[in-house]
């Protein structure tokens, strides 16, 4: 590895059906995606140097890539949580990234953001099995992003905003706790987050974050 890059993983996005939203909806979405940036830079240790890309879409870069695909649920379900109009479709990709200081990302044409655009626009032009995640090169991280990219698929406003507390990596959060920050019944976050997949989806995140530490 050379001594001016670092290994980094990039995500670019775009939301889905972007047209039928009205331009509060988008400022809204953008504001969620923003702040959601914001909150992940602690556990990654780095700004995630958010960015809006043509229009409708918008790209970070993650400092730990090990955690790249749940950074990618967080985003889902903090925009599915707004209601069942919200969702954004995710090109991941992994690489080598060059250290540079511009803070916008439109400005980069590193390898690893030409491939996250790549996976982004072969999910978009999907239209059979329409999934919302891609990891842009075979393997085990691919193979667990099309699973849990089904898992979300489903995920209610409720089911999603309990998601999007428990999935991060320092959450540390019981079950009591969440229903507490949530104003829920214990029973209730219980058969949320069962509704939702959540040990499933936990149990993988921990295996694949293992392999990649």
């Amino acid at each position: 590895m050379r001594h001016d890059t670092h290994k980094a993983t990039v995500l670019t996005g775009d939301l889905v059906k972007s047209s039928a939203l009205t331009k509060a909806q988008m400022d809204h979405a953008f504001r969620t995606l923003q702040d959601t940036a914001q909150d992940m830079a602690v556990w990654h240790e780095a700004s995630l140097q958010f960015s809006r890309h043509r229009g409708d879409g918008w790209q970070v870069i993650l400092n730990k890539p090990q955690y790249a695909l749940r950074t990618a649920l967080i985003f889902t379900a903090k925009l599915k949580s707004l209601g069942p109009e919200f969702n954004t479709y995710i090109g991941i990709a992994t690489g080598e990234l060059q250290h540079a200081n511009t803070p916008d990302l439109n400005d980069r044409n590193d390898t690893v953001f030409i491939q996250s655009g790549r996976a982004l626009e072969t999910l978009k032009s999907m239209t059979s099995f329409a999934p919302k995640l891609a990891f842009s090169e075979p393997g085990a991280e691919a193979a667990a992003t099309v699973l849990a990219d089904f898992i979300a698929e489903d995920w209610t406003p409720a089911q999603a905003e309990t998601m999007a507390q428990m999935l991060a990596p320092n959450a540390n959060l019981s079950f009591t706790d969440l229903a507490k920050i949530l104003n829920k019944s214990r029973q209730v976050v219980t058969r949320t987050l069962n509704a939702a997949g959540y040990q499933s989806l936990y149990l993988a995140l921990h295996l694949l974050e293992k392999q990649n530490d």
